[in-house]
């Protein structure tokens, strides 16, 4: 699970499922940028689930780390990756430190 995650820009942008979700998808992102990882939140502005998940994947974002019901109630977050894999329920410190690891190694897995 990795698109040469070391060598991109942006490496996760984090996707809301909806604006209820956007303290969430804050609190992830200030724990990927402590971690020293590249990210930025995908705001709504009106636009559907799939059609940001569309429009991350086009810009060759690496992963899409998404913030729904489910995963704030649980602490986790549902990972897509650019090559099509998706990993559901993932903790986000567990997806963090794999994400780290990677970005410090320039492995490329996850």
């Amino acid at each position: 699970m990795s698109d040469l995650l070391w060598l991109s820009p942006i490496q996760i942008k984090i996707v809301p499922v909806s604006d209820r979700h956007n303290d969430a998808a804050e609190m992830v992102l200030k724990k990927m940028l402590n971690a020293g990882l590249h990210a930025a939140i995908e705001h709504v502005h009106g636009g559907t689930l799939n059609a940001r998940l569309r429009m991350i994947h086009e810009q060759k974002i690496p992963y899409a780390a998404i913030v729904g019901d489910r995963e704030v109630a649980d602490g986790h977050v549902s990972v897509r990756c650019r090559g099509g894999e998706q990993r559901n329920g993932l903790p986000i410190d567990q997806f963090i430190q794999e994400a780290s690891t990677i970005y410090r190694e320039k492995s490329l897995n996850l």
